[in-house]
């Protein structure tokens, strides 16, 4: 069967869905991004700290899957982006909270720094084609 300049225009190239993560989903950030993406027809998952899906805004509620992700364990985050079949991560997870950075620096650092060496590793080990974006603010370094 041909197909027609016009038919190659209106089809996709690839009939993959594009599936993203965001860490931190249920944040303001996160949650924005969420609902730009599924407008755009991505398939959106989701991790945050607790996996109440009540605690997501009402518009992405029933849109989103929640996965379990350990910023502090590797091989669990390898494992979510071998099962997901993950194209892009957005990387909003992180501690802003000044008074317990003060009180424990050492554990914001293990959260706010090393998780994302430990997501870069994961996924240098999983699928290195995934893309990454680790947007940051300057509350979270206190």
């Amino acid at each position: 069967m041909r197909t027609s300049v016009f038919t190659r225009a209106i089809l996709p190239a690839c009939s993959h869905m594009k599936t993203a993560l965001i860490t931190g989903i249920s944040g303001q950030d996160g949650s924005y991004l969420a609902e730009i993406l599924l407008d755009e027809g991505v398939r959106v998952l989701g991790s945050m700290r607790e996996t109440d899906p009540a605690r997501l805004p009402a518009v992405i509620q029933n849109q989103v899957t929640l996965v379990p992700w350990n910023l502090l364990d590797s091989e669990s985050m390898c494992s979510v982006l071998s099962d997901y079949s993950i194209d892009e991560i957005y990387n909003f997870a992180a501690s802003s909270s000044g008074e317990g950075m003060l009180a424990h620096p050492v554990a914001m650092g293990a959260v706010n720094g090393l998780s994302v060496v430990r997501m870069l590793q994961a996924m240098y080990h999983t699928n290195r084609r995934i893309h990454f974006c680790q947007p940051a603010s300057s509350a979270m370094f206190g």
